[in-house]
């Protein structure tokens, strides 16, 4: 690979990868991926031969699996995605967007080499936590004022009927009423 491509590969935000599956291995990855987890290319070459799931989050190699599985058969040019966690040589692990697809075949068509590229995506999954948070103490408040609201008026209401059905009718419990029908109609309406 000339020196012009390989460094525009790799000032890339994504890292590009290729699998050569005859050989059960990793062939090439860009820096990227190599500095961000802190691996050298030969531990991602072993790591690829069987031993990956040692860096995959227990929560995503299941489907990591099925995803390998499927982009070792598939004999199209179709793009494979998936989101999992890498663990970096300092434990932590990392978000990233894998896209995947079949580079060349065999004589019989099936998959000889794959590739794709990985693009970190720590901070959407971190926005996307966020957000979900938010969401659900919007929720847990709107519920906990419909439910403020039906309380105050099973109370309330009763006590301003009988008030009513007695007699005492002034100009401020007329308005009151129309208050209280005009907040049910707001709430009725969400």
């Amino acid at each position: 690979m000339s020196l012009f491509i390989s460094k525009l590969l790799n000032i890339a935000p994504a890292s590009i990868y290729t699998t050569d599956i005859t050989q059960n291995k990793l062939d090439f990855v860009t820096d990227g991926l190599l500095e961000e987890l802190d691996y050298s290319m030969e531990e991602m070459v072993e790591f690829s031969k069987n031993k990956y799931m040692e860096i995959i989050h227990p929560e995503d190699s299941e489907k990591l699996l099925d995803f390998v599985v499927n982009a070792r058969s598939s004999i199209t040019e179709e793009v494979k995605t998936i989101d999992v966690r890498f663990r970096a040589k300092s434990g932590q692990f990392h978000w990233y967007h894998v896209l995947n697809t079949t580079l060349e075949t065999d004589e019989e068509n099936n998959p000889t080499r794959t590739g794709g590229w990985t693009i970190n995506i720590d901070r959407k999954k971190e926005l996307e936590a966020q957000l979900n948070a938010a969401i659900e103490q919007i929720d847990a408040l709107m519920s906990n004022q419909v439910e403020t609201y039906n309380h105050l008026t099973s109370k309330i209401l009763p006590l301003m009927n009988e008030l009513f059905s007695q007699g005492y009718s002034s100009g401020y419990f007329k308005e009151d009423l129309k208050y209280l029908e005009l907040i049910t109609q707001k709430l009725a309406s969400k």
